[in-house]
């Protein structure tokens, strides 16, 4: 008996894993980013290297010696200099290395929350393993959206999540020399977190290891990189001036998803067992985050809703189970009895209702299996044309660009930016991926684009030649004057922008 269950335990875990792998490949092939992700894979192309020369008039071109993200740049410089020597266009290169990154960060973030969570291993049956089917989407839906834009704040997660019940000095070191090689900008937003889990309710080795790269990597840095810091602390009065938010920065408080897990979570603590309501290292990087999370939802998502789920998820199923198991017998029962109905009436006006032995079960599997085969042939084909007209697009777009000069300066709206630099690398963009950051010389004029779709005083004080109009851009219906019509594609317009004129039509 035992034997037996072992058996059933070991398929449906399996089953829910490469269930869940299934599900990691249709939605990799299916998406495609739109955010940070789109910029570095397009810089990976070009030979400028410095965010300084991408981002004239920012904080970006100040500390220009410096990349914020030299790891993650610096392997994608090599990916792409590798598929540069295939027989393959630039255009279906970057779109190679966008999907392979997409599904690579995405089986990553997979791996490490259920690996952590337990919750595979709680599974023994058809019940337990749809409702962990349920709390997973439920949890992890809005988290898999975001670790699929590939930027490069997921491996703060994966330094977070690997975290969770690791010991030892070097395993600490090693995995914190990595979280720095690919995102020296805000490593330490995730390393002194776990630096302090690990030594209230962890593993101290884990924690010293983690503080001595930490430490050692801080005590080698240029100003440049305290710079960038103090960037951070900098930039909220423009964004405050500026109407425009990103969503990412938004409060948490401003959505239902927070409300509704807390008073679940309320709902649920005191039925919890006594291990999941302890104090470990998980629920404490929830704390530690939690004012992070408040200021912006990003974190939220990014972290508390992943922890949550490790925390408490395997408890949530086994709890759950029972009343869901309640659910499916009631319903199942009306179903049941209202089919045996149809069909019997059915069958009485029709005179042909047979038994059940008079249906050949062997054509019954067959059809079944054709069927599956069948469905799984039409997804592939809506797959492969999905991507062929992505492809597509990206290329009609970077051919919409070919008019603009190599190296030339363009102002483009907030979100539009990433788009542009997987096409056009080489371009100077206007505003930087830093909402708040713009030089001191142009904060007015950089402030009225935004809020009063004023382009030409931003133009004239930064010499931008072109401006890329997309998304919900709002442009003053007054600068008409000074904008001549270059290209207009799919949900964008590209203008000439013309400086010349009377210091009043500014």
């Amino acid at each position: 008996m035992a034997a037996a269950g072992r058996s059933i335990w070991g398929f449906d875990k399996r089953l829910f894993l490469l269930s869940w792998l299934v599900v990691a490949t249709v939605l990799c092939l299916h998406g495609f980013p739109s955010d940070d992700g789109l910029r570095h894979v397009g810089k990976a192309f070009s030979d400028v290297e410095s965010w300084g020369e991408t981002y004239p008039f920012s904080r970006f071109e100040e500390f220009g010696d410096y990349n914020p993200w030299f790891g993650y740049d610096r392997c994608l410089r090599i990916i792409a200099g590798v598929l540069s020597r295939l027989p393959l266009s630039g255009d279906a290169a970057k779109f190679l290395i966008v999907k392979g990154l997409s599904f690579l960060f995405l089986v990553s973030f997979l791996y490490l929350v259920f690996s952590r969570s337990k919750v595979p291993s709680a599974i023994t049956n058809r019940e337990e393993f749809t409702l962990a089917y349920i709390l997973a989407a439920l949890l992890l839906a809005l988290p898999i959206q975001r670790i699929m834009i590939i930027r490069p704040f997921a491996f703060g997660s994966f330094f977070i999540f690997y975290s969770l019940g690791q010991k030892g000095f070097v395993r600490g070191a090693l995995s914190s020399a990595i979280l720095i090689f690919f995102y020296p900008y805000l490593f330490w937003i995730y390393t002194f977190p776990v630096v302090t889990a690990h030594w209230l309710k962890g593993d101290r080795n884990f924690a010293w290891g983690v503080l001595a790269a930490t430490i050692l990597f801080l005590s080698f840095q240029p100003e440049s990189f305290w710079g960038f810091q103090f960037v951070l602390f900098e930039s909220r009065p423009v964004r405050d001036a500026v109407v425009f938010q990103t969503g990412e920065l938004r409060s948490a408080f401003g959505g239902m998803d927070f409300y509704l897990l807390a008073g679940a979570l309320l709902t649920a603590f005191p039925f919890l067992s006594k291990r999941a309501r302890m104090l470990n290292t998980t629920h404490l990087l929830t704390i530690f985050f939690l004012p992070l999370a408040m200021l912006h939802c990003r974190y939220f998502i990014d972290l508390t809703l992943p922890l949550v789920f490790i925390a408490f998820g395997k408890d949530a199923l086994c709890m759950l189970v029972g009343p869901y198991r309640r659910i499916l017998s009631y319903w199942g029962s009306v179903l049941k009895t209202g089919f045996q109905k149809a069909a019997l009436m059915v069958g009485k006006r029709s005179g042909e209702l047979g038994t059940p032995g008079e249906v050949s079960k062997h054509k019954g599997r067959s059809g079944i299996i054709g069927l599956i085969i069948g469905i799984y042939l039409l997804l592939a084909g809506i797959m492969v044309y999905d991507n062929f007209e992505k492809l597509s697009d990206m290329k009609a777009f970077r051919n919409g660009l070919s008019e603009i000069p190599a190296g030339a300066r363009i102002l483009t709206d907030f979100n539009f930016q990433y788009k542009a630099l997987y096409a056009r690398p080489d371009l100077s963009v206007i505003p930087s991926c830093e909402l708040g950051s713009p030089a001191e010389g142009i904060a007015g004029a950089y402030i009225d684009f935004f809020n009063k779709g004023l382009v030409l005083p931003l133009a004239r004080k930064t010499e931008a030649e072109y401006l890329l109009e997309g998304g919900k851009k709002y442009i003053s219906p007054l600068e008409g004057k000074h904008l001549s019509l270059v290209w207009a594609g799919k949900d964008v317009t590209l203008w000439r922008i013309q400086r010349k004129g009377n210091a009043s039509d500014s």
